[in-house]
């Protein structure tokens, strides 16, 4: 359940804050860019997000004989927010407001929390609820693709409280999707017209909370699994290959074929195993090729405040866990700690997120591999007020975008294709108006 994440360039960071808030940050600048309060954020606040990319289409201006001279396409990146009620808002970030509200219709299983998001450009929008169906999203026309039930038979009720999803990506000639759900057990599905078919289990989780971060290379796929109460980061290949493809219609049905489709793999100890010194808040990673083979990068926050830094080569397996190359840690020249709240792998740093006071700082981080802590000295909020207060000033950065005041408001501001939704026999129809103002 991620209630914070990195835009996918690192520009921006956002958060949902314990009162139901979105914050939106612009990192290269340390500006609060934008807050956004979603109507009924009390009752039924946003529980996780999920950065995502939509395609907008801009005409040009007609030119003589009223034919339009061509037609460009953009991209604009939205945050999905899942809600305690069910539904998911799009909020856009050019426009500073929710422009989509998603929310299932009454063929489908009733509106449980959404407890999990994931998106990737092949495959869309992803939502998992408390009810563990997954919901496959048609964005263009705001309703729901395919529903899959994700339930994995098990005396253990928590098996199910899936709080986490990934999906994994693949070069493979099929229109079937392959994500892996995170709850006591980890699994990795295939979904295919709605069908769910569970291949592999990986192991255990021991809590309600995990991490997921998938990482590729060269048409491989790895996964990086940890959750909030051990000190550890488990390592699995995830590769798809033929063997995990879905029987078409049509195909000869050996033995060997039956078999691929009816078994369920086991895999109980990961590749590799990395050890912190505190149960992990956030995590990244990334792979790249290099002439030695392979090289993994991961970097995860902590619960105690600080980032570890790993660059290992892949070279077969490891039972005995991975120590950090590197710790950052962040103080005060009086040696009071700045605690780090999450991170991102860019190149060779590390985008570091950290808190001094009420303001939120980032910092891009070059790590040093010579040493095995590497401690930033930087100014205490006192020292920095009057530099960031004027820098505020200036651009006047902070988008805030509130509802009416409304007791009880149902709004659907649709993209093509969506209809709004009727008011129940008896309701009261409500307008409501995003008003943005700029904070002073």
């Amino acid at each position: 359940m991620a209630v914070a994440a990195f835009s996918e360039d690192g520009k921006y960071y956002s958060y949902i804050s314990k009162d139901g808030r979105l914050r939106i940050w612009e990192t290269e600048t340390n500006i609060l860019k934008q807050e956004y309060t979603p109507d009924l954020h009390l009752r039924s606040p946003p529980v996780c997000l999920q950065w995502i990319t939509l395609a907008v289409s801009n005409s040009s201006q007609k030119g003589k004989g009223g034919k339009r001279n061509s037609i460009s396409h953009d991209e604009s990146q939205s945050i999905a927010l899942g809600t305690k009620n069910g539904k998911i808002l799009i909020y856009s970030l050019a426009q500073a407001k929710v422009e989509t509200v998603l929310s299932l219709n009454q063929g489908h299983a009733y509106n449980s929390s959404i407890n999990a998001l994931d998106w990737q450009r092949k495959s869309g929008l992803y939502s998992c609820n408390k009810s563990s169906y997954l919901y496959q999203w048609d964005l263009s026309k705001g309703n729901v693709k395919f529903k899959y039930n994700v339930t994995v038979d098990n005396k253990n009720k928590q098996a199910n409280n899936i709080s986490a999803i990934k999906i994994i990506p693949h070069n493979q000639d099929t229109s079937a999707d392959y994500i892996i759900t995170a709850s006591w057990q980890v699994c990795l599905w295939r979904l295919h017209n709605e069908d769910a078919t569970i291949l592999r289990h990986l192991g255990h989780n021991t809590t309600a909370k995990a991490l997921l971060s998938v990482t590729t290379s060269n048409g491989s796929s790895w996964l990086i699994e940890g959750s909030q109460n051990e000190r550890l980061l488990s390592f699995w290949d995830v590769t798809i290959t033929e063997e995990h493809l879905p029987q078409v219609n049509g195909e000869v049905s050996s033995p060997k074929k039956k078999q691929r489709k009816t078994s369920v793999s086991i895999s109980s100890t990961p590749m590799y195993s990395f050890i912190l010194e505190d149960a992990p808040s956030f995590i990244d990673a990334s792979m790249r090729s290099e002439d030695e083979g392979s090289s993994l990068q991961i970097a995860a926050a902590t619960r105690s405040g600080v980032v570890h830094y790993y660059r290992h080569t892949l070279n077969g397996s490891s039972v005995k866990p991975i120590k950090p190359s590197v710790t950052i840690q962040v103080t005060s020249s009086g040696a009071t700690p700045f605690p780090l709240q999450c991170c991102h792998l860019r190149s060779q740093d590390v985008l570091v997120g950290y808190t001094s006071g009420p303001v939120t700082l980032f910092e891009n981080v070059t790590p040093d591999l010579k040493s095995k802590t590497q401690i930033l000295i930087r100014a205490e909020q006192s020292e920095q007020t009057s530099k960031v207060d004027k820098r505020k000033n200036e651009t006047n950065e902070v988008n805030k975008v509130r509802t009416g005041d409304t007791k009880d408001v149902t709004y659907v501001e649709p993209m093509g294709g969506v209809s709004r939704k009727r008011p129940v026999p008896g309701g009261k129809v409500v307008t409501v108006f995003l008003v943005g103002t700029n904070s002073d």
